[in-house]
């Protein structure tokens, strides 16, 4: 399984927290991450949120160099090389090899809203669908925005008659619960799910999603006691041989 991330800047502690959580959640016998760097990578081996993650760099991660703009990047990366992209204020709760092996192209939904989030996005390398978006933006401005312009690039008709059927037999809309379980009762859609997500229990927090969508917060300090803090936790003793991961799988050391 191929996975995407893309990042400005030197590698921070967020970034740094998406590639635990790959490496916490997924088959690393067949899972590769290839990290977009929008900046010097020549000293990233010097910088500290790397160094724990050194060893599996050439086997699981790879640090790539793209210098562009982020809504662009996802298609052109997806169009290039297939596979699937994460934003990353993304944490990964769960093996995503349930869905990457549909072999289907997918986004999800933007809430209640008949258009995608393209946070999660899966393409195939030179598919018709990442073709037609590409050109299409391209005569646009460089419009990918997931909400307002990808859908009337793949379905010729107007938003107010278009359906998600029209939208799924081109590029799959994904339940949102499945990737930000948090997203619908936030916009008071969803008021009588009673949710309650153990967030000091990372094997079971938020059953059934696999992925959490932080949104933005990027200048959440990684406290011990807070939610990012006990994941980040969780993360560092599975890597350091210290506890399993949500799988009961140990890492070996000599890895």
């Amino acid at each position: 399984m191929l996975f995407h991330v893309f990042w400005k800047g030197n590698v921070s502690d967020k970034l740094s927290l998406f590639i635990k959580s790959f490496l916490y959640t997924q088959p690393l016998k067949c899972s590769l991450l290839y990290v977009w760097i929008d900046g010097v990578i020549q000293d990233i081996q010097l910088n500290p949120y790397v160094l724990p993650l050194f060893r599996f760099i050439g086997k699981n991660l790879e640090f790539k160099r793209w210098i562009t703009e982020e809504q662009l990047i996802r298609f052109t990366l997806l169009h290039r090389y297939g596979g699937i992209y994460f934003d990353v204020d993304t944490i990964l709760l769960r093996d995503v090899s349930p869905l990457y092996n549909l072999d289907i192209e997918f986004a999800y939904r933007w809430s209640v809203w008949k258009g995608y989030n393209t946070v999660i996005l899966q393409l195939h390398s030179n598919s018709t669908v990442g073709r037609l978006i590409i050109e299409a933006a391209m005569k646009n401005k460089i419009n990918f925005h997931p909400i307002s312009s990808i859908r009337t690039y793949l379905v010729n008709k107007s938003v107010e008659s278009m359906t998600r059927d029209d939208l799924n037999k081109h590029h799959y809309m994904m339940p949102v619960l499945l990737f930000e379980p948090l997203w619908l009762k936030a916009d008071l859609y969803s008021k009588e799910i009673q949710l309650n997500p153990n967030l000091y229990r990372i094997r079971i927090t938020f059953r059934g999603a696999f992925t959490y969508h932080w949104h933005n917060q990027w200048t959440t300090e990684n406290h011990p006691t807070s939610w990012l803090g006990i994941m980040q936790s969780a993360f560092d003793a599975f890597l350091e041989g210290r506890d399993s991961n949500i799988y009961e799988e140990d890492l070996p050391l000599s890895n």
